[in-house]
Order: C-alpha cells, then structure tokens, then sequence
C-alpha cells in the first residue's frame, strides 16, 4: 500500500451508536414529534383568566371571532370591553380607511351578540412597523394610566397567539398590572388537530418561532 506508505492515509478510531443507542434515539425523537403534535396549541393557546373588570380585544382579531369575545365578556361579568387597534397615519389615507373600517367592523359585531354600547371603548395608536403586539400593550398600557381605570384586566386574542400577548403584556406593565388571558378559538380549524389542516399548520407554527422570538431576543423591556 503505497498511500500508507506516502502517509496519505490514517486510520483513526470513532465513536457510533450500538442498536441500543439507536433505539433510544428514535425513541427520544418520536417522543418529541408526539409532544410537539399534542402539546404545542395548548401550550400557546394559554386559557388563563382573571377576576376583572375590563376585557381587552386586540383589534388584529378577525371579527368573525367577536362573537367569542362576546360569550367572555357576559362569561366574565366585565364592566367594559376595549378594542385596541393600531391605525395608519393620515398619509396612508387607504389604509386608514381600512383600518377604521376593521374598527367598525368589530364594534358592530360586539354590539349584535350583545355587549352593551355603554360598555364598549376603542383605544387607537400610529402602526409600527414591528413588534405590533408590544406597541398595542403600550397603548393600552396609556389608556389605563390616562383613565386612572382598574389596574386589572385580561387580554382576549386568536388562539395560539395568547402566550406570546401574555408575555409581551407583562412586559409592557411589569408590576403596574394583574392580568390574565383568554385565548379565542380560532373556528377556522379543528385546535385538537391542527396539523391536519393548512390554516393550523401556518398560524401553530408561525406563533411557536415568534414566542420563542419573544422569550428569548426581544430587547424591549
């Protein structure tokens, strides 16, 4: 062997798994698949409510799902409900137009399953670009110092976002607050099997990258 000769070969000694390690590793594997597959909507899907007097929809929530905030709303005995809602500036005249539409669009919805309009406030703030969700904490957040109202609330959202409005509520108030969350089931896919659906799969996985996002990088609080 000339190449052995010439040192152009080594032999070197290495580490692999035995059929046992194998089987542990699929195992540990289809493990995970199984947790991930059954336990990542209730995860971000927290359903965690308090005792409160003010129940804030975030006004992203499509209003097909006002009639869900309405059932929480008389469920939960509140004294009001907000929509908070960001709104383009004047300059985005087009898009401002929708998204005083939305507004309206989910107020009408509100008042026709029964919330009383006494009870209803609308909270608006200029869009932002990123971190929507921390932006609508912040104006709610305002509104709650400007009115001097109760310093406890939950926050109604889309399903599995509801951690992640959570996490970022808590950041925006710190200790100021006592909050708590409900999460809206989203009718547009079976929760118990998301994954057998195109709508589930996109909205499950897109909120678990963002919450891990929020978790661990966000630098705002």
């Amino acid at each position: 062997m000339k190449s052995l000769k010439l040192g152009l070969l080594v032999r070197k000694p290495r580490w692999t798994l035995s059929l046992r390690g194998k089987l542990l590793l699929l195992c540990v594997v289809a493990a995970c698949i199984i947790a991930g597959r059954f336990g990542t909507y209730p995860f971000l899907a927290l359903n965690s409510p308090i005792i409160a007097d003010t129940l804030i929809v975030e006004g992203w929530t499509p209003d097909y799902l006002m009639n869900a905030a309405a059932d929480e709303f008389r469920r939960g005995h509140y004294r009001q409900l907000v929509i908070v809602r960001s709104v383009h500036e004047p300059d985005a005249e087009d898009q401002r137009k929708i998204d005083i539409a939305a507004i309206e669009s989910m107020t009408r919805m509100l008042l026709l399953n029964g919330v009383p309009s006494e009870s209803l406030a609308t909270v608006v703030y200029p869009t932002a670009e990123r971190d929507r969700t921390y932006h609508t904490a912040l104006a709610a957040k305002r509104w709650f110092q400007e009115k001097k109202a109760s310093d406890s609330f939950n926050v109604a959202t889309v399903g599995p976002h509801a951690r992640r409005s959570w996490l970022l509520f808590r950041k925006a108030f710190g200790n100021t607050a006592k909050m708590g969350i409900v999460a809206l089931r989203d009718p547009m896919y079976d929760s118990k099997h998301w994954w057998r659906s195109s709508e589930g799969v996109d909205e499950v996985m897109e909120e678990s990258i963002k919450y891990v996002y929020v978790r661990f990088f966000f630098l705002w609080a």
